[in-house]
C-alpha cells in the first residue's frame, strides 16, 4: 500500500498498466520490446532499474543455482563446469591420467 504521509511533490506515479511505482520526478520510463512478456526500464540519475513483467509465471528459464544443478543431476548443461577439469562420478579416479 502507498501511504500519503511520504508522498509529495518531488514523486510521481508511473502506471504500466501492469503494475504502478511511485518514483522520483526526475526519473524516467524506457519502453523496451519483449518477446512474451512485459519489459522495460525506469531511469533516474545514477540508477537503473530493469523489469520483466509476466502473468504466466516467469518470463523464461533461469540457470539453476549451484545446489540446485547438484539436486537435480542435470549434468548435461554445464553451467557450473570451469574449463580444464575433468569431471567424473562418485568413485575413486586417483589413477586416471590427464590427456596429453
Amino acid at each position: 500500500m502507498l501511504s500519503c504521509s511520504w508522498f509529495n511533490d518531488d514523486w510521481k506515479l508511473l502506471d504500466l498498466h501492469s503494475f504502478s511505482i511511485s518514483v522520483p520526478q526526475n526519473w524516467k520510463y524506457k519502453k523496451l520490446q519483449g518477446e512474451d512478456s512485459f519489459i522495460g526500464q525506469i531511469n533516474g540519475p545514477g540508477v537503473s532499474l530493469a523489469f520483466d513483467f509476466s502473468d504466466m509465471g516467469y518470463a523464461g528459464d533461469l540457470p539453476p543455482t549451484e545446489q540446485q544443478y547438484i539436486n537435480g543431476r542435470d549434468w548435461d548443461k554445464g553451467f557450473f563446469y570451469k574449463p580444464g577439469i575433468t569431471y567424473t562420478a562418485n568413485f575413486n579416479v586417483k589413477k586416471e591420467k590427464p590427456p596429453k
